[in-house]
């Protein structure tokens, strides 16, 4: 009888504990492996090019909603637009605007409770033009807010690059000027004959 007491209350312990670990992990409302990113995560364009850049999500289980801060580097890009993708989210997008200095907030997106994304699927569109040479750097600041239906997420997030060069003459000049060169001698040959 004294066994069957202790294995019972002892039962008891450990269901208790698990509640206690539960309430810990999903009481405080933060849930962990989700990723959020730039695809292409590295972009090579020509000074003055408008180029596209998605913000995506990857592995999610759930999200429903959230705002997005947008960091970048103003001396080197400018942003044209952002455009929520309102096929997944289609409850008030936002995509934000500018504000002082290398930052773009308040990207907003979100959905129906019984409607949220998963999976992998793209957030947003950045449409950017390149101003000056360098290497620019694009984030997604820690002040970004992501949600599923019942609890506060914690992605982890992922910086982009964008890669501005200076665009040198095409090839094709190259080969246009070599073959007036050619004309020119051609008919000077002729004249001479």
């Amino acid at each position: 009888m004294k066994t069957a007491r202790g294995v019972e209350t002892m039962t008891g312990k450990m269901l208790c504990a698990l509640g206690v670990a539960t309430q810990l992990l999903c009481g405080s409302g933060i849930v962990f492996a989700d990723t959020v990113s730039f695809n292409p995560s590295t972009s090579d364009v020509g000074i003055g090019d408008t180029f596209a850049v998605n913000i995506v999500g990857n592995s999610f289980t759930e999200l429903a909603g959230g705002t997005i801060d947008l960091g970048f580097d103003s001396s080197l890009l400018t942003i044209d637009s952002v455009t929520v993708n309102s096929t997944l989210f289609d409850f008030l997008p936002d995509g934000g605007g500018p504000a002082m200095g290398d930052t773009w907030p308040n990207i907003g997106f979100d959905t129906f409770v019984d409607d949220p994304a998963s999976g992998n699927f793209t957030i947003a569109t950045i449409t950017l033009t390149s101003k000056s040479s360098g290497a620019a750097r694009l984030s997604i600041l820690g002040s970004s807010q992501f949600f599923s239906a019942t609890a506060q997420l914690s992605p982890a997030l992922v910086d982009g690059t964008v890669n501005v060069s200076a665009v040198p003459l095409p090839a094709v000049a190259w080969l246009f000027g070599s073959g007036l060169m050619g004309l020119l001698g051609i008919s000077r040959y002729i004249k001479a004959a």
